[in-house]
C-alpha cells in the first residue's frame, strides 16, 4: 500500500503540493496525470524517497 497524507513541498517557497492526500491500495493501479509544474514529479520523489516534504 501507498499512502500519503497532508504531504507539503515547496520550492523556493513556492508550494509544489499543498496538504497532498494520496492512498494507493495493494493490487492497485494509478496513474498521474497533470500539466506541467502541477507536482507530478514531485509526488513521485517523495514516496521513493529521494526527497522529504516540509515540516
Amino acid at each position: 500500500m501507498i499512502r500519503v497524507h497532508n504531504v507539503n513541498v515547496s520550492y523556493d517557497g513556492i508550494l509544489a503540493l499543498d496538504g497532498l492526500c494520496l492512498s494507493v491500495a495493494n493490487g492497485e493501479f494509478a496513474g498521474l496525470v497533470g500539466p506541467n509544474g502541477c507536482g507530478k514529479s514531485t509526488l513521485v520523489r517523495v514516496v521513493s524517497g529521494i526527497i522529504k516534504p516540509d515540516e
